[in-house]
């Protein structure tokens, strides 16, 4: 189990040997997230990827807040990609949302 994602993209962008730009900063996690799918997808690993939603929320007011906001998104955006399952727990519920995203159809969606 990877609890969390976000706390590990926030200690990634934190680092003391981050890079110094932001694009190298984006660059640096993308690779460091796709080695992790890389171990994860081992034949035989089960792993439970958890993390939390950064961006239903509104657009923060500062420079560093909005760059973790978006790397965030990334993260989640890629785990998900190369999920089997991915769920939204709501309230205690959850929510299969990559089964509903590709069973409904184009012309489903509204």
């Amino acid at each position: 189990m990877v609890d969390c994602l976000t706390l590990y993209t926030s200690n990634l962008l934190l680092a003391s040997d981050a890079p110094v730009t932001p694009q190298l900063r984006y660059a640096e996690i993308r690779s460091k997230i796709d080695d992790l799918l890389a171990s994860a997808a081992r034949p035989g690993a089960t792993v439970v990827f958890v993390t939390n939603e950064v961006g239903l929320g509104i657009v923060p007011d500062n420079a560093l807040a909005r760059e973790y906001r978006d790397l965030a998104g990334m993260v989640n955006q890629r785990v998900a990609a190369a999920a089997d399952e991915v769920y939204l727990v709501v309230s205690g519920l959850a929510v299969e949302i990559k089964k509903l995203a590709t069973t409904i159809g184009p012309d489903e969606r509204k």
